[in-house]
C-alpha cells in the first residue's frame, strides 16, 4: 500500500510539473503572451528632405501607416516572435521597397528589443516579398529574433528606407 502511495505521489508530482511547464510556455508566448498595445510611426530625417537637403512639403513616407498588430510564436523557430501588422499605402504611387526599424517597449516604457525588417520588396523570396499598390494595404511580418526581454507594449516603427514607382 505504501508503494502505491509513493508511486501516486511521483505521478502527481510529474503531472504537476508538466502542467506548470506547459502553462509557463503558453503564458510567455501563447494567448497570454506579449501584445502590442500601441503603434507609433516615425520617419527617418533623410526621408523628410530632397536630395539637396531641403525639407519636403509632403514626404511620401507620410502616406504609410501601420495598424492591427498581432503577436504569435514563430512555428519554425521557438526563439522568435512574429509580429504581423497591416501596412497601408495611402498615396498615389506603388511602394517597391519599405524598410523599417522597430523599437519594442515594455508597458513600463523601458526599451526591450529592436529589429530591422523589409516590409515590402521585389526580391521574390522571404516574408513581405511584394510591393504595396497605391491606396491599398497588405499584411506584413516582423520577425523579432530575441524577444526574451519584451513582455508586450508599444512598438515604434521608424520608416528608414522607402522607394516608390
Amino acid at each position: 500500500m505504501r508503494r502505491i502511495g509513493t508511486y501516486l505521489s511521483f505521478v502527481a508530482l510529474f503531472l504537476g510539473a508538466a502542467v506548470l511547464c506547459s502553462c509557463s510556455k503558453s503564458g510567455a508566448r501563447g494567448k497570454g503572451g506579449p501584445t502590442v498595445t500601441k503603434i507609433e510611426r516615425k520617419i527617418a530625417p533623410a526621408l523628410l528632405c530632397d536630395e539637396n537637403g531641403k525639407a519636403l512639403k509632403s514626404p511620401y513616407a507620410e502616406n504609410i501607416t501601420f495598424a492591427n498588430a498581432t503577436v504569435r510564436p514563430n512555428p519554425e523557430d521557438d526563439d522568435e516572435l512574429l509580429i504581423e501588422l497591416d501596412v497601408a499605402n495611402n498615396g498615389p504611387k506603388t511602394v517597391t521597397k519599405l524598410h523599417v526599424w522597430v523599437d519594442f517597449y515594455n508597458r513600463d516604457g523601458r526599451k526591450a528589443a529592436d529589429e530591422g525588417e523589409l516590409l515590402a520588396h521585389n526580391l521574390g523570396v522571404g516574408d513581405n516579398s511584394s510591393p504595396i499598390r497605391p491606396k491599398s494595404s497588405k499584411r506584413a511580418i516582423i520577425e523579432l529574433d530575441s524577444p526574451e526581454d519584451w513582455t508586450g507594449g508599444k512598438i515604434v516603427v521608424t520608416i528608414d528606407d522607402l522607394q516608390t514607382e
